[in-house]
């Protein structure tokens, strides 16, 4: 992206990198968020929107639960309204698989098995969420490649695993990559000190000892290997 100082994506990243978690899968569910609060308030006037929701016949089910957070019962409502009276189409039409000769025949004439009820096409929620993360990788290593966002990085939570081999295979030259792993591998090694001195005051011989900030290194190790569910599963796979 290039130098992206002063830029809003650059603050917003700024700030994500002084979180407790990944800055990509935090910035990420916000985007993602706030599209589905949108959607749910506003997007029920757009017809184009919803006939696309009604052709991937609604949200998988990460993004369904988080259409259910934004806590608007009517959008909501209407939006599977729409997709149920698809599905109740599609059930109509449905043939049995049978393996006889004639079952086939019938499907080959109908067109209509059980695999009809899969969607046409993907969850618009996962569709935007691949956007949103695109921009947000896309602006780190512009940020990491200038310098600007280095030391951010460095002295941040890190990047889960799926967002940092996703802005590893990203990385636009060799100088960039060089200095994201650095820049991680810095990062681990902190946690990596957190997570030895949880452990040795878990020993009952130094259980007086008062317990500091590592009391949730195990915590922030689970989400730091892990990521959050609904968004590392649509991180660029590896090639």
């Amino acid at each position: 992206m290039g130098e992206i100082e002063g830029h809003s994506l650059y603050h917003e990243l700024r700030d994500a990198l002084a979180g407790e978690a990944c800055a990509l899968c935090a910035l990420t569910q916000r985007g993602l968020r706030r599209y589905l609060d949108a959607l749910a308030h506003e997007g029920v006037g757009d017809e184009r929107l919803r006939a696309e929701i009604r052709a991937a016949r609604g949200f998988c089910a990460a993004h369904g639960q988080m259409l259910r957070a934004a806590r608007d019962a009517l959008g909501a409502a209407i939006l599977q309204r729409d997709v149920l009276e698809s599905l109740r189409r599609d059930l109509s039409g449905v043939q049995p698989q049978l393996g006889s000769l004639e079952g086939r025949l019938r499907r080959a004439m109908r067109r209509s098995s059980p695999a009809m009820l899969r969607p046409p096409r993907p969850c618009t929620a996962c569709e935007q969420l691949a956007d949103i993360e695109g921009a947000y990788l896309s602006g780190l290593l512009g940020g990491i490649g200038t310098g600007t966002l280095l030391d951010a990085l460095g002295e941040s939570a890190g990047l889960c695993v799926p967002h940092l081999r996703a802005a590893l295979q990203r990385a636009p030259d060799v100088q960039t990559f060089e200095r994201l792993r650095a820049a991680q591998l810095l990062v681990w090694q902190r946690l990596a000190g957190e997570l030895d001195e949880f452990i040795r005051k878990q020993d009952y011989r130094f259980t007086i000892e008062p317990i500091g900030p590592e009391a949730d290194s195990w915590v922030r190790a689970i989400a730091l290997i892990s990521g959050r569910p609904g968004l590392a599963a649509h991180v660029e796979p590896e090639r």
